[in-house]
């Protein structure tokens, strides 16, 4: 009897310890009651293949769009929209999704078959060309934009015209102003495991020297990779990887073919922070493999209203020219994770107009990249990656660099503007958030004026979007250099449907070119003029073709 007694008095004084702990849990900040150290408080460490409470993969019919090509994005042009640059359908000044929905028969003339849309989620991003990567509501669309029902709207009325459209997915961080952030600072609803606390700001500098531990209150610290208005997610919690994921379920539900992966290497992070430990970790391609076996196959299990199969896409940006890290977000440890991964070498080699590295780059696409692994080539995007070519070259050089993009190996991604040449705003360079020059407004009378002109630069790429579209050489062939001699590009690309011949000139003079069958790889007298500009052509004899290319000057032939 006295033990029973005993054992209870314990229990109930274990209780009220337990209940005072909690109590002084929900009244103090995240980091004060936490063991003193300087390793971070991770909580629970859950495997990051493993979901538990995710929602039903449920698609829209109605807004889905099928395909019975799995791969479907290699077929694709993708046309990179800043949601707020891009057209204004209410004169109030800011882009919006209606504008976009008014905008898309333009973008199939263009030869557009995908639309990556940049975040339009709410955001606390004040000045209407920041980044807008600071979400604040990952349900609602920013009223600056529109509505859901826009969305909804754009989605059908693109598919109609048999265009995809992928939303861009921002999984590593969320705005300090977002509920759950505020939430897991104050300890309420379960949501203090959500976020990485600290109980001290000392730690290793970030990827680029950057401080990664911010101020929350005295003695409490979080961690971001980016800055202090973007508090990284603790994906080692299991119900903020859970909240996370239901974000993209959500949106490929409602009709989304698929989503681009902002700043996919820091989704975890080295406990200890050592230098190096802030990206590429072990865990991080787990998740997004479980991610991709998961979740983005098993659409391909549910069809659209006309019965075909959905297949959804995910594209990484993965922001380094190392080969082995471009392709270890897509295939790793014979596990499959990425579709795609955004193509920085290209970028840097087209923008040079460096034609060793652009042939270096799409051979090693073509030869030695998984089958499973695909590149997204681009010539500039919303950041500093690369300026715009219409800042960079000469209006014949950015038709040059255009037509190698087009032509060449790899998914295109053309960001909004650039068929048209636009220019960067000057205003910006060198200033704080410099990024802001590339997402200026689209200037439509610039368009309006290309329309008119059958030798524009815009009618020039509707002339390789077509191309792109009708020849399977030059969305899926390989890559095999013919010449270099002279700045001049010379390329032969084949697949088991057709064979296409690239010629562009990338020297700043003109250029006389003879060349033979034997070095062709073909008879001239069999081949086709496909495309020509700023070239003349003819054929001296039946197995020799004479070249005279201006600068930045194009010759496709077809054989």
């Amino acid at each position: 009897m006295n033990n029973l007694k005993r054992g209870t008095a314990d229990i109930w004084a274990v209780l009220l310890v337990l209940g005072v702990m909690a109590f002084l849990g929900g009244c103090v900040t995240p980091g004060l009651d936490k063991p003193a150290g300087d390793e971070f408080q991770f909580h629970t460490s859950p495997s990051p293949e493993t979901f538990e409470d995710l929602e039903q993969i449920q698609p829209v019919a109605e807004t889905s769009l099928g395909s019975d090509t799995r791969d479907w994005y290699r077929d694709a042009v993708f046309y990179h929209i800043w949601v707020n640059a891009f057209n204004d359908s209410d004169g109030d000044g800011v882009g919006d999704i209606p504008g976009i929905t008014e905008k898309l028969d333009y973008l199939a003339d263009l030869g557009v078959t995908a639309l990556w849309l940049s975040p339009f989620f709410e955001s606390a991003s004040e000045a209407i060309n920041l980044h807008m990567y600071d979400t604040t509501d990952h349900y609602r669309v920013d009223p600056r934009f529109g509505t859901l029902a826009d969305v909804d709207h754009l989605l059908a009325q693109a598919h109609d015209r048999g265009i995809r459209v992928i939303f861009d997915f921002v999984p590593n961080h969320v705005s300090n102003k977002h509920p759950w952030f505020q939430d897991s600072a104050k300890g309420r609803d379960g949501k203090d495991g959500w976020f990485v606390w600290h109980d001290t700001s000392q730690a290793g500098s970030g990827p680029w020297g950057q401080q990664v531990l911010h101020e929350y209150a005295a003695g409490s610290y979080y961690y971001g990779v980016f800055w202090s208005g973007m508090p990284d997610i603790n994906y080692r919690n299991q119900a903020a990887k859970d909240a996370m994921t239901n974000v993209a379920i959500f949106w490929l539900n409602r009709g989304f073919d698929g989503m681009r992966v902002d700043a996919v290497k820091y989704l975890y992070e080295d406990p200890g922070m050592i230098r190096g430990g802030y990206e590429d970790q072990a865990e991080t391609f787990r998740y997004y493999q479980a991610l991709r076996s998961q979740i983005l196959d098993a659409y391909s299990s549910h069809t659209d209203g006309q019965g075909r199969p959905l297949h959804k896409m995910m594209v990484a940006e993965n922001w380094t020219s190392d080969r082995s890290s471009l392709e270890s977000y897509m295939v790793k440890d014979q596990k499959t994770a990425f579709h795609m991964t955004l193509d920085f070498p290209s970028a840097y080699a087209l923008n040079d107009r460096n034609i060793a590295m652009i042939n270096s780059h799409f051979s090693w696409a073509v030869e030695s990249l998984n089958p499973e692994a695909r590149m997204g080539t681009f010539l500039s995007n919303h950041d500093n990656v690369v300026i715009r070519p219409g800042s960079r070259h000469s209006v014949q050089m950015v038709r040059a660099v255009t037509a190698a993009q087009l032509l060449g190996v790899g998914t295109p991604f053309i960001y909004y503007g650039n068929e048209v040449g636009q220019a960067d705003a000057d205003q910006y360079a060198g200033q704080s958030h410099e990024d802001r020059r590339h997402r200026q407004p689209l200037e439509w009378s610039l368009v309006a004026d290309q329309e008119a002109d059958p030798a524009s630069l815009l009618n020039l790429v509707r002339e390789l979007t077509a191309l792109r579209s009708e020849r399977e050489s030059l969305r899926r062939g390989d890559w095999q250099v013919v010449s270099t001699a002279g700045s001049v590009l010379m390329v032969r690309r084949t697949s088991s449907a057709d064979s296409t011949l690239v010629v562009i000139s990338l020297a700043s003079v003109s250029r006389k070119l003879s060349v033979g069958s034997d070095t062709l790889g073909f008879s001239p007298q069999d081949s086709q003029i496909l495309l020509t500009d700023r070239a003349g052509i003819e054929m001296s004899s039946p197995e020799t073709v004479d070249m005279d290319l201006q600068p930045g000057g194009i010759l496709v032939l077809g054989f």
